[in-house]
């Protein structure tokens, strides 16, 4: 009997370069004490509110950042590139399936315990999605505590996540989910229809990653001017990155 032959294991890591976030309010004395609300209380809400803001965008970013790319397809047959995009470009079944069949010829695995694929949309995309007979309700999986947060459905293995910060060029400049490059065909020169452009992403898992060298902390500035203002924080050090480029489409619709 021969000895089984070994093979040798190796492994690499990924860079992420880490930078210092974070946003403050200071609040009078007088205000404190004189206002109906409790403005300390309200001060940490919104600040909590402005970190998620601030770390969504920050993987959002670095998500719409991959190179696979799918575009919804009109009555005419399929989309090859942004500039073809029409109205008819709606989000549907056959855009999700054309985003998952990458991902599998990629052997992409699935995240959520290698069970789902996980797409994030905007609440215009979803809304074609839903007139959909594929289209399975959250409400209608047996399993509501093995729901993502903001979870809408389903079709097939990919789960849906809505949310507004999703980049689209209909939104208005002062909206975190805007960008230029996707405003009537802004971006692209030859654009032979002049419509709005939504992205979503559909990726499994290892896609992105985040990479803390402090979690968040909320931090007050001590005893300022004699205790007549109060200033609150919050503070951390962080940076994102993506890690397999092939594990991720950015989908783009009308």
């Amino acid at each position: 009997m021969s000895s089984m032959e070994t093979q040798a294991l190796s492994g690499s890591t990924k860079q992420m370069t880490v930078s210092e976030y974070g946003n403050a309010i200071a609040v009078s004395e007088l205000l404190i004490q004189s206002s109906f609300d409790d403005i300390m209380a309200s001060a940490t809400t919104l600040l909590g509110r402005d970190y998620a803001m601030v770390i969504d965008c920050e993987l959002r970013d670095v998500a719409l950042s991959g190179t696979n790319r799918v575009y919804a397809s009109t009555k005419s047959g399929k989309v090859t590139a942004r500039k073809d995009l029409t109205a008819e470009s709606v989000m549907k079944v056959s855009t999700v399936k054309d985003a998952i069949e990458i991902l599998s010829t990629n052997n992409a695995p699935k995240a959520a315990e290698g069970t789902y694929w996980i797409c994030f949309v905007h609440p215009h995309q979803s809304r074609g999605l839903r007139d959909d007979g594929a289209w399975i309700n959250a409400s209608k999986y047996g399993a509501p505590e093995q729901l993502f947060t903001g979870e809408i459905g389903r079709i097939d293995d990919c789960r849906f996540i809505e949310t507004t910060l999703m980049c689209n060029g209909a939104a208005p400049q002062t909206d975190p989910a805007y960008d230029a490059d996707l405003v009537n065909g802004a971006g692209e020169t030859d654009a032979k229809n002049q419509v709005d452009v939504y992205q979503s992403v559909l990726f499994g898992d290892a896609y992105f990653g985040v990479a803390f060298s402090l979690p968040v902390e909320l931090r007050d500035n001590g005893v300022e001017d004699f205790g007549r203002k109060r200033s609150l924080a919050w503070y951390a050090i962080f940076g994102v990155g993506k890690l397999h480029d092939s594990y991720g489409v950015v989908i783009e619709t009308a």
